[in-house]
């Protein structure tokens, strides 16, 4: 695949973060080391009132990162004004106390190109004791669609928020977060899996 870097981005990772500043340089550097290029980070700074804001200026050298700042309003309708100002045909998402392995983007591009019919993403994840400096698991989730779907049918969550990629629009309707209800200021993601599943097929990445 050419990696060369193309005015119009591919993916858009897509980061909300309040007062993150202990780990959000770390999420940060690992989508600068991503061997995939064709990329921009929609940074949207929720209301922090820690070093966030600083951080994040000192890397706006690197024209592929977008950073903006607003009242805090709550992950949800933080992340769906990180997908109105993404370019990407895929949302990527990172959180800012999590960090992406270097080839992350290029495998599910790849998955995504090679398999059409899939809207939404996931992967294993690596789980760390961030007091310890230690792995302490690494995470599969089901693997197939049908595996997926019954999991999310009793209410779990499935994917790790941090692993997935999607598409950001399905047959010209932009894909947003629901913010409107009381679940989603605590289950966010499970309800755009839902909205997912209801699309096409989803899968995860081992």
């Amino acid at each position: 695949m050419n990696n060369k870097i193309n005015t119009q981005p591919l993916i858009s990772i897509v980061m909300s973060v309040f007062n993150g500043e202990k780990y959000l340089e770390d999420a940060i550097q690992s989508i600068l080391n991503q061997t995939y290029k064709n990329w921009e980070f929609v940074i949207i700074n929720d209301g922090s009132t820690d070093l966030t804001e600083s951080i994040v200026q000192s890397y706006q050298n690197d024209h592929r990162i977008k950073y903006f700042y607003h009242k805090n309003i709550g992950l949800a309708k933080s992340l769906n004004r990180g997908i109105q100002l993404a370019r990407g045909e895929y949302i990527a998402r990172l959180d800012s106390d999590d960090r992406a392995f270097p080839e992350r983007l290029q495998k599910q591009v790849d998955f995504f190109i090679s398999n059409p019919d899939v809207v939404l993403l996931g992967s294993a994840y690596l789980q760390l004791d961030a007091s310890a400096g230690m792995a302490l698991s690494i995470i599969n989730p089901p693997q197939d669609n049908l595996g997926c779907r019954k999991k999310l049918k009793l209410g779990h969550s499935v994917f790790h928020h941090s692993s997935v990629m999607f598409k950001r629009q399905i047959d010209g309707e932009t894909i947003f977060y629901d913010a409107s209800s009381i679940i989603a200021q605590y289950a966010e993601d499970i309800r755009l899996w839902i909205t997912l599943c209801s699309k096409g097929n989803v899968s995860v990445l081992p």
